[in-house]
């Protein structure tokens, strides 16, 4: 058991599970080689193996604390929270004292989203075990969701007063202090964490967004590739057999632009196109269909393809959001040209012989994003706050959203003041098309900000700061 138990420690985990098999072979209700067992096979992602083997566990001891505790973050990590919360719940039965039961149930509660309940949970936990930094780490983490960053700082440093060298709480710390607009204090926390921990690859790409804020732009974004390597990067990284372009000259060969996140990052970064093509190749551009109508018009572009469509033969190709990286963009060389977005004529027609019918000054309104995106409550808004606008203004206001947030318009009693095209606007290009037709568009941090901006046109950007 000793042996099994010091290649557990180094990390030779492989090693440690065939010397607890060997144990368990010989004695198959060895509660410790068990329960040991299960650690070795969670920690390498063998979640089903671990699950069975802390059943077995608590088989053998019904009464075994642990074995609950185990078995509910086993199902906790594989998304069962209902099983996982009654195994925390049973080990609470067994001892009401349990920290890690009350720790358990609150990582539950705060992936079903219910911030009180969750709270609740780790501050009991805490009153058994007031040295434990995961629970005051996790507290941060739900004042943080809850846009409450002064009180997420409090309980990151109380981490940090128990764990000095607690990694996760540095950068977690640095991202507390990134929301209060405090970006030099956020790099310092993440620098912290990169000294313990030099490859973790959250915080280097949180130290990215703060060096961008502080404006340090030739360092940041080069810290932004680390991206790649964060679980949400790494998943959706296209790993191409032709190289990554390095800026070169293209000389004829020709490059593929591949969007990689939203609608309004692919309008915003676009606007390299034009670089791109300056140095002598064929542009390909690969992007979401919603937005490739829009970007026809896109000086730079030669050919255009929709996501999931068979690529033409490319070169080398670059993810938009490394051009900046690869132009070596500093604040004063950003691609300003303003209307780099040009709508169809046409359609710009079209949608302005029905806007001509309203009355007075015309007012684009969005007001909400795509809800999947995680920051999106930091964007959205409910559309019951521009109430007192409208009702107060004799302008027209006109629905730029459309999607999950258009019912809000009948819930708010706003169906007779706000004009609705959505059903039918088919894709951006009609976005586009209304919006060069507006006065003036007021928008949340969505696609429809980046859009309006593309065009040259005027629109008030409401952000959470």
């Amino acid at each position: 058991m000793e042996t099994a138990l010091r290649h557990h420690r180094a990390g030779r985990l492989a090693r440690a599970e065939r010397l607890y098999k060997k144990i368990l072979k010989a004695r198959p209700d060895h509660l410790a080689a068990r329960n040991n067992l299960g650690v070795a096979l969670r920690a390498q992602g063998k979640l089903d193996e671990s699950a069975a083997c802390y059943r077995r566990v608590i088989e053998i001891n019904p009464g075994y604390v642990h074995g609950h505790c185990n078995l509910g973050n086993v199902l906790a990590e594989q998304g069962r929270l209902d099983e996982a919360a009654a195994c925390f719940r049973r080990a609470l039965e067994i001892d009401p004292e349990c920290a890690e039961g009350h720790d358990g149930l609150g990582g539950v509660f705060d992936r079903e989203g219910k911030p009180d309940e969750a709270i609740a949970c780790f501050r009991r936990g805490l009153e058994f075990h007031p040295d434990n930094e995961s629970a005051y780490n996790n507290l941060g983490v739900i004042h943080m969701e809850q846009g409450r960053p002064d009180e997420a700082v409090a309980w990151y440093r109380r981490a940090l007063e128990v764990k000095p060298d607690y990694a996760d709480a540095f950068n977690n710390l640095g991202n507390a202090l990134k929301e209060q607009r405090s970006p030099d204090e956020a790099m310092a926390c993440y620098d912290r964490a990169l000294a313990i921990d030099p490859d973790y690859a959250e915080a280097r790409f949180n130290r990215s967004l703060a060096l961008l804020m502080a404006g340090r732009f030739e360092e940041g974004w080069v810290e932004h590739e680390w991206r790649w390597k964060r679980g949400i990067g790494a998943a959706t990284r296209r790993d191409f057999t032709q190289p990554l372009w390095d800026g070169s000259r293209l000389d004829g060969r020709t490059i593929l632009l591949h969007a990689e996140q939203g609608l309004g990052d692919t309008i915003h970064f676009i606007r390299y196109a034009r670089s791109v093509a300056g140095r002598g190749g064929h542009t390909v551009v690969e992007c979401h269909p919603m937005v490739a109508r829009l970007l026809r018009n896109v000086a730079g572009i030669d050919e255009l393809v929709n996501r999931g469509r068979e690529l033409p033969p490319f070169d080398v190709h670059a993810p938009l959001l490394s051009l900046p990286m690869i132009f070596g963009t500093t604040l004063d060389t950003i691609p300003g040209d303003v209307g780099y977005v040009r709508p169809e004529k046409g359609l710009v027609a079209r949608w302005g012989r029905r806007l001509s019918r309203l009355a007075g000054r015309t007012v684009g309104l969005c007001w909400q994003g795509n809800p999947e995106f995680k920051g999106d409550r930091w964007r959205s808004i409910p559309l019951g706050h521009f109430a007192a606008l409208i009702d107060g203004s004799s302008s027209t206001f006109v629905n730029l959203h459309k999607g999950a947030g258009e019912p809000q318009i009948g819930e708010c009693g706003l169906a007779d003041r706000i004009v609705d095209y959505s059903p039918d606007v088919e894709s951006l290009s009609d976005t586009a098309a209304i919006i060069e037709n507006l006065d003036l568009v007021i928008t949340s941090d969505t696609s429809v900000a980046h859009l309006a901006g593309a065009m040259g046109r005027p629109v008030w950007t409401l952000l959470q700061f």
